[in-house]
């Protein structure tokens, strides 16, 4: 059926129509098309500005393929009730107002290429796609994929452009692609979405990026300066590994309520303005790389983390911890760059280990913080290191070149072990009303200027080794120690 210029106002296929193929060439206007129950079409083409007001395929319609060419235009297209179709290709300037796929919708490869105008699309109950793939300019108001849609690859390219994204209900999808300049403005994934990878990269645009209510994930990989304002995990999303990668841009990430992710990495100058933990995060492995350039991080509400390292530059303003965080270990290597570190509430933390040049302004651990073990190494420096009311520590250890303005431990901090060594430097020591503390060693040149216990500290041993250098030490209203050892030079 070949129709080069035709003016139809309806055009309806029934109940087993068989046709090779059907061509809509050079300004074809058709008001309605519908093919009903068990059509069967090879190839169905649609060119130079075919102009179509509905499209319809019901009932197990079956097409090889479909193509759309050169400025067609059409307001709105259904497939219904168990459509099949091979290959469906939008080209050149195709320009629709709705597309609607429902009630298992069977397809292979759609391809949306070179400057396609969609205002909806629509992707209801059980849709089954193989490939879908954005090309080239491709401009899209709403997609929404819902209730069990299953998809096995769908991929944006080269400056696609869409407003709001949204998966719903179920929707299964293995590998999301989004390449070269995509511009969104709302990505949504909603309950219980399943995906295996989804990748951004080079300069993609996103404003907001939502997960709800148990979306599972494998992987998310973004990539060479992906952009976006905000990104929200909420309610038990599943996800396995998050990577951002090489000037990823982001102003705001939010994990809450029982978010699981496996394994964090911030690689090579990301930049993030805050990262906020809520209500029951779990995390196995938490990285900051090479330039990780972060405002404000803050852990809330029983965040369990198993390992947080930062590397190499980061550079953050603030890291807050409140609540009954847990965490196993700690670390903060080469050249960390921190304003202000604040442990609050009944933080719990194994291991936290400040190596080679951290420079840290404000340490403060409050309201009973529970340590094990704390360790400054080679020439890490801190302004200001202050533990409260309560504080639990097993063993400080100070290393190598340590330089540290002012250490002040408050209202019955217990520590077991507190070791200073080789060359540290600190300005000022006060432990105050009621710090516990069973062993206090000062090794190898360290260098302190005042010294002060006061009101009621319990101590077992203090000693100071070889060469240490002291200014003022003072000891008042009822400090308890049991052995002062000064050797070598002390």
């Amino acid at each position: 059926m070949t129709s080069p210029k035709a003016n139809n106002n309806v055009i309806t296929l029934q109940s087993g129509v068989n046709i090779n193929v059907i061509t809509l060439q050079s300004g074809v206007n058709i008001n309605v098309i519908t093919l009903q129950s068990g059509v069967n079409t090879n190839v169905i083409t649609l060119q130079s500005g075919v102009n179509i007001n509905v499209i319809t395929l019901q009932s197990g319609v079956n097409t090889n393929v479909i193509t759309l060419q050169s400025g067609v235009n059409i307001n709105v297209i259904t497939l219904q009730s168990g459509v099949n179709i091979n290959v469906i290709a939008h080209q050149s300037g195709v320009n629709i107002n709705v597309i609607t796929l429902q009630s298992g919708v069977n397809i292979n490869v759609i391809t949306l290429q070179s400057g396609v105008n969609f205002n909806v699309i629509t992707l209801q109950s059980g849709v089954n796609i193989n490939v879908i793939t954005l090309q080239s300019g491709v401009n899209i108001n709403v997609i929404t994929l819902q209730s069990g849609v299953n998809i096995n690859v769908i991929t944006l390219q080269s400056g696609v452009n869409i407003n709001v994204i949204t998966l719903q209900s179920g929707v299964n999808t293995n590998v999301i692609t989004l390449q070269s300049g995509v511009n969104i403005n709302v990505i949504t994934l909603q309950s219980g979405v399943n995906i295996n990878v989804i990748t951004l990269q080079s300069g993609v645009n996103i404003n907001v990026i939502t997960l709800q209510s148990g979306v599972n994930i494998n992987v998310i990989t973004l990539q060479s300066g992906v952009n976006i304002n905000v990104i929200t995990l909420q309610s038990g999303v599943n996800i396995n590994v998050i990577t951002l990668q090489s000037g990823v841009n982001t102003n705001v990430i939010t994990f809450q309520s029982g978010v699981n992710i496996n394994v964090i990495t911030l690689q090579s100058g990301v930049n993030i303005h805050v990262i906020t933990l809520q209500s029951g995060v779990n995390t196995n492995v938490i990285t900051l790389q090479s330039g990780v350039n972060t405002n404000v991080i803050t852990l809330q509400s029983g965040v369990n983390i198993n390992v947080i390292t930062l590397q190499s530059g980061v550079n953050t303003n603030v890291i807050t911890l409140q609540s009954g965080v847990n965490i196993n270990v700690i670390t903060l290597q080469s050249g960390v760059n921190i304003n202000v570190i604040t442990l609050q509430s009944g933080v719990n933390i194994n291991v936290i280990t400040l190596q080679s040049g951290v420079n840290i302004n404000v340490i403060t651990l409050q309201s009973g913080v529970n340590i094990n073990v704390i360790t400054l190494q080679s020439g890490v420096n801190i302004n200001v290191i202050t533990l409260q009311s309560g504080v639990n520590t097993n063993v400080i250890t100070f290393q190598s070149g340590v330089n540290i303005n002012v250490i002040t431990l408050q209202s019955g901090v217990n520590i077991h072990v507190i070791t200073l060594q080789s060359g540290v430097n600190t300005n000022v020591i006060t432990l105050q009303s009621g710090v516990n503390t069973n062993v206090i060693t000062l090794q190898s040149g360290v260098n302190t200027n005042v010294i002060t216990l006061q009101s009621g500290v319990n101590t077992n041993v203090i000693t100071l080794q070889s060469g240490v250098n002291i200014n003022v030490i003072t000891l008042q209203s009822g400090v308890n120690i049991n052995v002062i050892t000064l050797q070598s030079g002390g």
